[in-house]
């Protein structure tokens, strides 16, 4: 990729982030591997810059018509999502677990 390709597709992914915070998408728009936009953001300071300031418009665009849990689990899945797999140690003692009476799910 030249270095004119290279600009317009940073260029992309800061117009796209603007729209929608969410790099994997962005990189898609932009016509790059997920991996070539992370390794940019950690070669490019100012590149990696601009797209946090896009993210943070796009959030604060977004902030009004979109719930709170759909922004931070798109915008930080790792530390947001929905956790699936639930690792118990009982340290050799039997585990028991209880369930709410009303039916309620556990939390």
């Amino acid at each position: 990729m030249t270095t004119e390709d290279q600009k317009i597709a940073k260029d992309k992914v800061v117009e796209y982030l603007q729209r929608l915070p969410i790099y994997k998408w962005a990189a898609a728009f932009a016509g790059i591997d997920r991996t070539t936009l992370e390794n940019w953001r950690k070669d490019d300071i100012e590149f990696s810059s601009r797209c946090e300031t896009a993210k943070a418009e796009a959030i604060q665009k977004l902030g009004g018509r979109a719930t709170p849990d759909f922004i931070l689990k798109n915008v930080d899945p790792e530390s947001f999502k929905d956790k699936k797999d639930v690792d118990v140690t009982s340290l050799g003692q039997p585990l028991t677990i209880v369930r709410p009476a009303n039916g309620d799910k556990l939390k």
